[in-house]
């Protein structure tokens, strides 16, 4: 990788306003190089695996009370519940399932 170390001598108001939120996010040298990694390439970032990671959190703390990962996670008390019902619904054995021996 290019040495960048010559950009803490600029002036950061030259910088657009996503770069520079990007710095005070992540500093100069991480947002240097995810620009690196993704020159030329527009960015979304999907809140999609944000909401999966949820989802996996929920599934692996099924112990945990509704309301405390409601709040934790910034979801509603019923999404909770639903996302709980459906992993012990996925748990529950089917109709033709065989009992393991």
């Amino acid at each position: 990788m290019e040495n960048y170390e010559w950009m803490n001598d600029v002036n950061p108001e030259i910088f657009t306003n996503d770069f520079k939120t990007a710095v005070d996010l992540i500093g100069l040298q991480n947002t240097i190089k995810l620009w690196v990694a993704f020159s030329k390439t527009g960015i979304y970032f999907s809140e999609t695996q944000i909401l999966e990671a949820k989802k996996e959190y929920v599934r692996t703390h099924l112990d945990v009370d509704t309301k405390t990962l409601a709040r934790l996670l910034n979801l509603s008390d019923s999404y909770i519940n639903r996302l709980k019902a459906k992993t012990s619904e996925d748990d529950s054995p089917g109709l033709f399932d065989q009992p393991e021996k």
